[in-house]
């Protein structure tokens, strides 16, 4: 079983020096965006993600994996525009969900670029389509536009709860 460890990715070195990937947190703000309770909560909630069971091809202790990552620009982590390059390379490079089941999901808001993303694993995509994550990413325009982050999260746990 892979480890969220922690969600950021940037480049190896780079991804290490802004988030402790040993550390076996599912949140990353290196930017410190969010408050401090609303990460604990977040925090809280990613770790109920992975007592659901997962995907049903997938025997055996299966659980699925979320993380959520949140940074000011993506131009400081070289990936300038690029949220869709960014979710994804966080979801290599930190291996979230497990390996064998592909279970994995993350968040990716870049809030200074507006702009925001879900990666998914192929064993997500049946409990997370994408119809279901372009209906929650479109559900966070007016709390993204009303600079809302730590209920952006909130809401963002609720729907993929569903």
């Amino acid at each position: 079983m892979s480890k969220v460890a922690l969600l950021l990715l940037l480049t190896g070195a780079l991804a290490d020096a802004i988030c402790d990937r040993t550390s076996g947190r599912h949140v990353c703000d290196p930017s410190h965006l969010l408050s401090v309770a609303a990460r604990h909560s977040l925090e809280a909630r990613l770790r109920e993600i992975e007592t659901f069971p997962g995907p049903r091809e997938c025997k055996g202790t299966s659980r699925y994996q979320m993380a959520v990552v949140v940074v000011e620009s993506l131009k400081e982590h070289g990936h300038a525009g690029d949220i869709r390059g960014f979710s994804e390379s966080v979801f290599k490079e930190l291996g979230v969900g497990q390996r064998e089941c592909d279970s994995g999901v993350v968040f990716a808001l870049a809030r200074g670029d507006r702009r925001n993303h879900l990666t998914t694993g192929k064993g997500a995509r049946h409990a997370l389509t994408d119809a279901h994550a372009a209906e929650i990413l479109s559900g966070l325009r007016p709390l993204l536009r009303a600079g809302d982050l730590d209920c952006t999260y909130i809401y963002i746990y609720i729907y993929i709860y569903i």
